[in-house]
């Protein structure tokens, strides 16, 4: 569910799919998916929502942008 929310973040700030998706694939593939993070994190629908802004946290700092969840 984070990382539909990550798309939809995505596909809302370039109006399309992006030729170059990859750029947001390399920053995410650094974020801590590891057993106990994901535990540490709230249940239900808040732990996808923490996740997302986690990694979209992670793609604004490197890419230098403004992704947000959409609402």
């Amino acid at each position: 569910n984070a990382l539909l929310l990550v798309l939809t973040a995505i596909l809302k700030y370039e109006n399309k799919i992006p030729s170059d998706f990859d750029k947001y694939m390399s920053v995410i593939k650094n974020v801590e998916f590891s057993n106990k993070h994901i535990k540490s994190l709230s249940r239900g629908y808040g732990a996808s929502n923490e996740l997302a802004n986690d990694m979209i946290e992670q793609i604004n700092k490197k890419l230098k942008i403004n992704l947000t969840i959409p609402k």
